[in-house]
């Protein structure tokens, strides 16, 4: 039995979701969140918690989406490109769940980060110049060893 592996992201980000789908199958069984993940008649926040034990793996594009200004010290603010808030809402709520060691933050290299998440090893793709392209850098490669108990570490992957 494949391992599961839920990808979430912004309707914005949903190529390099499908980027990312593409690089873990046929290892993996993945599934988006576009993609019929729904159910009537429920939260976006039910769903996401009832369905989280469902999957081995978890993985959340962090795409520019959003201009947030920061306060840095005192009166100065600063603007910043940053992936949408329900994507970390979301990543947070996985790494509760499904743990932090089988959840994942893809964040585009251009994107500032959420300062609670500053002490977390991410990783990165950068957009090829906008050609649409995306490079991932970075990437953790899990192995699927076909033991649902036994989980291997990380390698690259990609160019």
């Amino acid at each position: 039995m494949k391992s599961r592996i839920f990808i979430g992201s912004s309707t914005e980000s949903l190529k390099i979701a499908e980027t990312v789908q593409k690089l873990m199958e046929p290892e993996f069984e993945c599934e988006i969140w576009n993609k019929n993940f729904f159910d009537l008649n429920q939260s976006t926040y039910d769903n996401l918690v009832q369905k989280a034990p469902s999957f081995d793996y978890a993985v959340f594009i962090g795409d520019p989406d959003d201009m947030v200004i920061r306060r840095n010290t005192g009166e100065q603010t600063e603007k910043k490109i940053a992936p949408r808030d329900n994507v970390y809402l979301e990543f947070a709520l996985y790494a509760g769940i499904l743990s932090a060691a089988r959840s994942f933050f893809l964040l585009d290299e251009a994107c500032g980060i959420a300062s609670d998440l500053k002490g977390i090893t991410m990783s990165y793709y950068a957009d090829q110049e906008g050609a649409g392209t995306h490079d991932l850098i970075g990437v953790g490669k899990m192995h699927d060893t076909g033991d649902r108990s036994e989980r291997r570490g990380t390698e690259q992957f990609c160019r």
